[in-house]
């Protein structure tokens, strides 16, 4: 009798490569490395596959004995192949008894006498499906650093995440989706930049040999953006355009264009403090300022401050031979978390369809969420204390 092992006909010998190469060197004020790398895998199920490009920059150079500068870039290109196409499910509820060729040794669509379902075979024909998603993104953090005075240093920080999507789809009509009908698609593209900057001073200082101090001062500033289109469509006149002109279609059956945006300000100053090395205080301020809080609460504040006592470096326990380290510490600290969806605090309209007259029907906007302007950061608090130790020259040691 006649069996078809539609499964097997779905399934190839899968492959992995991944092929790297990268060149370093400079000189006394430069240093650079330089790096690509080729990854591609495919996948064991036919037309699922995956290929990435990376190139990595990372460069370093002293302008003089106060200035330095330095970049670090990643650049990554993909493009992936099947990511939502999975013809497995209908391949094992196919029935195996069905005929999946014509006499004339062409694709038989309707393989059983019943109709009921199509060929699974049909889904892998080249361009019978097209699912296909490509993705370009830069990651990169540029710096400058500068020695002002002796213990006195600037840092800037600025680092861009610039990404770029597209995916599109195509199903043609001899699938089992389509089933002869119209073919349908549909595209999806983002656009996302996220920046961050920071201004960092620090300074450094010893007196008198035994009061070492620190001090740290922070401002930043973070901001995203996503944007969105999307379209569908509905009668590809013919199925070689797949997914591109979509504008040719009979029909559009859904289009939608959005926009996110949010922002984060903060700033921060921070006190080291230390004794000899024995008695330790570190004192900590943070404020935080995001635009997704309502406007009466954006500024949340998150003070810390922690103190030990490296106990081992007094002078009635520097003949215990046993003991290396013991330090006792204390800290409080709180902290904020800003997990909510952007404009969740603000009001917004929904629309809605109103009867305008007998005949006619009219779409207007009603309110769809309640404002709450006084939503806050949700804030934590934490109190630690505990005994660091080492003994027998660090063969013993733990924390309690």
């Amino acid at each position: 009798g006649r069996s078809t092992d539609y499964i097997d006909a779905m399934l190839r010998n899968g492959a992995i490569q991944s092929q790297q190469i990268g060149v370093s060197g400079g000189s006394n004020k430069t240093v650079f490395n330089i790096s690509g790398n080729f990854f591609q895998d495919i996948g064991v199920v036919k037309m699922q596959d995956f290929t990435r490009f990376t190139f990595r920059v990372n460069l370093d150079h002293n302008i003089n004995k106060s200035v330095k500068v330095g970049i670090s870039s990643l650049f990554v290109n993909s493009r992936r192949n099947g990511e939502f196409f999975n013809p497995l499910g209908g391949a094992m509820a196919e029935n195996p008894l069905g005929k999946p060729y014509n006499d004339d040794n062409t694709l038989n669509f309707l393989p059983t006498n019943d109709g009921l379902r199509t060929n699974p075979l049909a889904e892998i024909v080249p361009g019978a499906q097209v699912d296909e998603t490509k993705r370009y993104r830069t990651f990169n953090s540029i710096y400058g650093e500068w020695t002002i005075l002796d213990g006195l240093k600037y840092r800037m920080n600025f680092g861009p995440d610039l990404s770029i999507g597209r995916s599109g789809r195509f199903t043609g009509s001899q699938t089992n989706a389509r089933r002869q009908g119209a073919a349908t698609a549909s595209i999806d593209e983002s656009f996302v930049l996220n920046y961050t900057i920071e201004n960092i001073l620090t300074y450094n200082k010893q007196f008198n040999k035994v009061h070492n101090l620190n001090i740290t001062g922070l401002q930043s500033f973070q901001q995203d953006r996503f944007e969105s289109s999307s379209i569908s469509v509905l009668g590809v006149p013919a199925e070689t355009q797949q997914y591109f002109r979509l504008g040719d279609a009979s029909q559009i059956t859904g289009a939608n264009t959005s926009l996110v945006e949010w922002s984060l300000l903060s700033y921060m100053g921070r006190i080291n403090y230390d004794y000899d090395e024995k008695y330790l205080v570190t004192a900590t301020l943070r404020a935080d300022g995001s635009s997704r809080f309502g406007a009466n609460t954006k500024w949340g504040y998150f003070p810390s401050i922690a103190v030990g006592w490296n106990s081992a470096r007094e002078s009635f326990l520097e003949n215990v031979e046993v003991l290396n380290s013991a330090k006792i510490r204390l800290s409080y600290g709180s902290i904020g978390n800003q997990a909510i969806n952007p404009y969740q605090t603000q009001a917004l309209l929904g629309r809605t369809s109103y009867a305008w007259d007998v005949n006619t029907a009219a779409f207007g906007y009603r309110p769809n969420t309640i404002g709450n302007p006084d939503l806050r950061w949700e804030s934590s608090s934490t109190l630690n204390g505990g005994l660091d130790y080492e003994l027998f020259e660090g063969r013993l040691y733990g924390s309690i």
